[in-house]
């Protein structure tokens, strides 16, 4: 006999699963139409080039499914969509004003451990702004981002946002010594800090830092921007000076908004993909019950050059969609769902067979008053009729005879309350 479950790490979205993501998605689309942004997608399968030189190695080689198809194509189903998102970019940069405001929620595809909130297979929203380098650009994802927690009516004391700015880091540490080459290798170590013991930590940053361990140190126990900055090595260096600039534009405007409220400065903060190089941010569920982020981002400046001669900017952030409705319910700011038919949709019960066709008709002049309804396809005794309505999950019942079929009205019946209403079809 054949395996009625899923694959490990997958789920099946039974019917009340999907009314959930539907839900969730019609609240996403309100954000998105209330920032300017425009719906895309995107092939599942990608080449395998076009996310080792822009992602991690972890994610490449540990966390992904990869094949070969048939033509000897190596391939792998998108463990995100950000990539994906510059392909296609690159194809218009040239043609079309910038900025590209552009949302998704694309099913992607990662390797890993299942665990709460986190499987193989998942639904992501992704909202990317490409073409404005501006701190306003950082500002107002920051703001789309609050934004979408407003929707759902999500409390200002249950999450924290925890920014941070790489190239700033970057820069912070190719100035005290650190070689190019150990970035890379230390941005992932930083962000998995919390995930492993702290000897371990400080084992594998010493490995890699060297004498600049202590500098690494004192750089990630900053608490606020202006920390970093006393961190700053005094010695000319354009670069870092213009990112420094950059970062307290941002941090100004910030602080004289009510986002600040739920943002907070976190050097620990730096994501674990390669290709962000300006201000990243993650959400984080203060109760405490989730344990990791639930959504995070930030700024791209050298994705779309991989693909175009064009140097565009950008900025964006994803999140998990079944993570972020467990947070929701935790909260119980998720409405209830179930596997049967909308809450509006009235049940025909014909009363012999002669009066079929008559309730077939009548639920076709339901359905042009976009009114749901479904005719029993059985002749059962009312009694079972309405307990076979209430099983298959209806509110509303509608009994057609031969005085229905005369009077042209019927009378649909709240099998909740046992009240009635009078309806005439037309």
């Amino acid at each position: 006999m054949l395996m009625n479950k899923p694959q490990k790490g997958m789920i099946d979205d039974f019917p009340a699963d999907m009314k959930k993501y539907n839900f969730i998605k019609s609240k996403i689309d309100e954000v998105a139409r209330l920032f300017s942004y425009a719906e895309y997608d995107a092939p599942v399968l990608e080449p395998v080039e076009l996310y080792a030189s822009k992602s991690s190695d972890e994610l490449v080689k540990e966390q992904s499914y990869l094949f070969t198809d048939r033509g000897g194509r190596n391939l792998m189903l998108r463990p995100e969509m950000t990539p994906s998102l510059a392909r296609m970019v690159s194809q218009i940069i040239k043609e079309k004003p910038k900025p590209f405001k552009w949302y998704a929620c694309p099913k992607c595809y990662r390797y890993e451990r299942p665990q709460k909130g986190r499987l193989r297979e998942f639904r992501q929203l992704n909202f990317d702004c490409i073409g404005d380098s501006t701190v306003y650009a950082d500002f107002e994802m920051l703001q789309t981002v609050i934004s979408v927690l407003n929707t759902f009516k999500v409390p200002r004391h249950t999450y924290e946002i925890r920014y941070n700015h790489r190239g700033l880091m970057q820069e912070i540490c190719l100035a005290a010594g650190m070689p190019a080459t150990a970035l890379g290798a230390l941005f992932q170590l930083v962000d998995k800090k919390n995930k492993i013991p702290p000897d371990d930590f400080q084992s594998a940053l010493s490995g890699l830092c060297g004498n600049n361990t202590a500098q690494i140190n004192a750089l990630l126990s900053a608490r606020s921007p202006s920390d970093v900055r006393s961190l700053i090595p005094n010695q000319q260096n354009t670069r870092l000076d213009e990112t420094i600039k950059k970062f307290f534009e941002f941090t100004e405007l910030l602080g004289s908004t009510e986002c600040a409220q739920n943002t907070v400065f976190s050097p620990e903060t730096v994501r674990g993909l390669d290709y962000y190089t300006g201000l990243v941010f993650e959400v984080y569920d203060t109760r405490g019950s989730i344990g990791r982020a639930l959504f995070g981002g930030g700024r791209y400046d050298n994705l779309i050059s991989h693909f175009s001669s064009e140097s565009v900017s950008g900025i964006g952030f994803g999140m998990g969609i079944y993570i972020f409705s467990i947070f929701l319910e935790e909260l119980n700011v998720m409405p209830s769902f179930k596997d049967g038919p909308d809450t509006e949709a009235v049940f025909i019960i014909p009363v012999a067979i002669q009066n079929t066709a008559f309730c077939f008709t009548a639920a076709e002049k339901l359905r042009k008053n976009a009114i749901p309804a479904e005719v029993s396809a059985q002749i059962l005794p009312l009694k079972k009729q309405f307990t076979k309505a209430t099983q298959r999950g209806f509110t509303y019942a509608a009994v057609i005879g031969d005085t229905e079929m005369q009077s042209g009205q019927i009378k649909i019946k709240n099998l909740t309350d046992g009240s009635e209403v009078m309806r005439k079809l037309t």
